[in-house]
């Protein structure tokens, strides 16, 4: 069983980087669009262990973090907003 942190996570896509917030916290940061960029980013949230988190889908840029999740069975919940 995974136990949940209680933290909210928002990642919004860019072409070259990934921002990422947790709610709460007062500093955002940044990962590269890229495989070791969302390698990085992976990894923070498996230690995060989030309740959710929201993907801004921006021109199809979230793909490829998308399939490395699903890809690795990263196990919280997450949504693509699209506008």
């Amino acid at each position: 069983m995974t136990t949940r942190s209680g933290k909210f996570v928002g990642i919004d896509v860019a072409k070259e980087k990934l921002d990422i917030a947790v709610l709460g916290e007062k500093k955002a940061s940044q990962v590269a669009n890229e495989e070791k960029g969302i390698a990085k980013l992976i990894e923070q949230m498996q230690a995060l262990a989030p309740e959710l988190i929201v993907v801004e889908a921006t021109g199809g840029y979230q793909r490829e973090w998308s399939w490395e999740c699903t890809r690795q069975d990263c196990r919280w919940q997450w949504s693509i907003r699209a506008e």
